[in-house]
């Protein structure tokens, strides 16, 4: 038994110690990722909209494998965006763009397009700008706006406009209205998508050209040319010196009256105490107050009807100043210039009264000139601002003050001005971006700079407004918005020195200024503001207004 006990013993115990008798197989490794594929394989969303894209994993068997590592991509996160679980996100139009799913080196895509939202159809159309009367030959712009149901502008749209009558006005498919006839009102539609909006406009038969006082301390009349059986000035407010055209002495006269003699002007201008007027030829011809020769016929006498100027000239445009004195242009910019020669105003080289025309400036050319009391300036071409004459209140722009100039000297400071204009002792320039300068007498605020100092170089007006016109005169200057909104500034607004917004809601396209009043033309009528003690405001009466008021022929 011992012996049968020991051999199992050691049978057992060798058994136990022998590894290759029992061997132990270890667990074959998980299979790898051999495709990766997502569904939908594509998709489109609209701005905002989401998309879960659904990751397949499979091993080379086909078979589905789970729990393991994706990591997402997009090709552009501007488009869309995708988060760590795949979930897509559009951000603005765009694509397709790719979505990549990756795990364990092998990709899967789809593609995302996201579209642009359908735009959102017309509600309303509304028409909004333009005048609602216009003269035959000129031309209004009406704008549009276009809204959604929610009220949203919108843009981008196509817009049809119509007349309703095309013998009286057409209208341009930019909402441009051009007077044909005397008529209407004609009915202007604007459509777009089915929706329509429409506005009114009269056309009437115009004055031709807006000018009044631009110039005089006590020059207190305004004069219109009035088209009708003929081109008519008609002038209101003082004629003591035949300055209104009627061949009698008048104090005041606060209604309109046309001038006497029958002639038909193209253009009328209004100075100190006296007027003149270019025929449709450019001949020029003046009356009233000639003691400076101002009328330029070769006398020195008043004239109570219209008198021809000397010399056969024929010119373009006048410039008639407070102290006396006018100039012209001829077609080619040559300046001429007669009457008060005083501190070399006329540009002569002399400082003597000239009764007929004599060259101002020789061998310059000007586009414009403006001309005061006791000084000229003339504006090239190119925008270049030239004076002559006294300088005691620093008029010639040049920097220096007393004494006069007689040869054509440069403003400083470099400006390019696109228009010029001036009062009593002083000018200023308009640039081409509405900036203005002004340079002078500033005894009034004329010079809008916030003081009362004259300066002897440009200073700006102190104002955040851009002016597309502006005009000058005795009483202070004036410059109109592009929206038409009249600012002024100077003695007849209270010596204020920077401009001051004309109440009313007038819109303009002209405007000008006189002794102690100005007007400005909306459509076809003239309003005019300020002093009206001869009645040079043409609406009949002798008050005062501080609001533009209508003259009552001038339309």
């Amino acid at each position: 038994m011992r012996f049968t006990s020991a051999v199992l013993l050691a049978a057992i115990l060798a058994g136990c110690s022998s590894p290759a008798s029992n061997p132990i197989t270890p667990p074959p490794p998980p299979p790898s990722v051999s495709t990766v594929t997502l569904t939908p394989a594509t998709t489109t969303l609209a701005v905002g909209g989401t998309q879960t894209l659904t990751p397949a994993l499979r091993d080379v068997s086909n078979a589905v494998l789970t729990n393991r590592t994706i990591t997402w991509q997009t090709s552009d996160a501007t488009v869309a965006t995708v988060t760590g679980s795949g979930v897509v996100t559009a951000i603005a139009p765009g694509g397709p763009i790719t979505i990549t799913a990756t795990s364990e080196g092998k990709s899967g895509t789809a593609q995302v397009s996201v579209s642009t939202p359908a735009p959102a159809p017309v509600n309303s159309v509304a028409i909004s700008g333009g005048a609602a009367s216009i003269a035959t030959g000129a031309t209004t712009t009406f704008t549009v706006t276009l809204r959604d149901a929610a009220n949203v502008p919108l843009t981008g749209r196509a817009v049809v406009w119509s007349t309703s009558d095309a013998s009286v006005a057409t209208v341009s498919q930019s909402g441009v209205v051009t007077g044909v006839t005397a008529g209407g009102p004609v009915t202007i539609t604007a459509t777009s998508e089915t929706k329509s909006g429409s506005a009114q406009v009269t056309i009437t038969v115009p004055p031709v050209t807006l000018t009044m006082d631009t110039f005089g301390a006590e020059s207190y009349h305004t004069c219109q040319l009035f088209q009708g059986t003929g081109t008519i000035v008609y002038c209101a407010g003082e004629g003591q010196n035949g300055q209104l055209g009627r061949n009698v002495v008048t104090a005041s006269q606060p209604t309109p009256l046309p001038v006497l003699g029958g002639f038909s002007f193209a253009k009328v201008y209004v100075g100190n105490f006296f007027t003149c007027a270019l025929t449709a030829a450019g001949a020029p011809w003046c009356w009233g107050r000639g003691v400076q020769g101002a009328i330029g016929n070769g006398g020195n006498t008043d004239q109570f009807a219209p008198v021809a100027v000397s010399g056969g000239k024929t010119f373009t445009r006048m410039f008639l100043g407070w102290g006396g004195a006018a100039c012209a242009l001829e077609a080619s910019g040559a300046a001429w210039c007669w009457g008060q020669g005083g501190s070399g105003a006329l540009g002569d080289g002399g400082v003597t009264n000239q009764l007929t025309p004599v060259a101002a400036a020789p061998g310059m050319t000007f586009a414009s000139l403006s001309v005061t009391a006791f000084s000229t300036c003339g504006l090239t071409s190119a925008g270049v601002a030239w004076c002559w004459g006294s300088s005691i209140t620093g008029a010639i722009g040049h920097g220096n003050f007393g004494g006069s100039v007689f040869a054509p000297t440069q403003v400083s400071g470099g400006h390019l001005f696109a228009e010029i204009t001036g009062g009593d002792q002083s000018h200023c320039g308009r640039k081409a971006d509405g900036t203005v300068f002004c340079w002078g007498q500033n005894d009034g605020g004329q010079l809008g700079d916030g003081t009362m100092t004259n300066r002897s170089v440009p200073v700006a007006v102190a104002t955040a407004q851009r002016f597309v016109r502006i005009g000058g005169g005795r009483g202070g200057v004036c410059g109109l918005t592009a929206a038409g909104a009249a600012w002024c500034w100077g003695a007849f607004m209270g010596n204020a020195t920077t401009p001051q917004l004309i109440p009313g809601g007038r819109v303009f396209s002209e405007i000008d200024v006189g002794g102690e009043h100005a007007c400005g033309r909306e459509g076809v009528d003239i309003y005019c503001w300020g002093n009206n003690v001869r009645g040079q405001l043409g609406n009949g009466t002798t008050t005062d207004s501080a609001i533009p008021v209508r003259a009552t022929i001038f339309t």
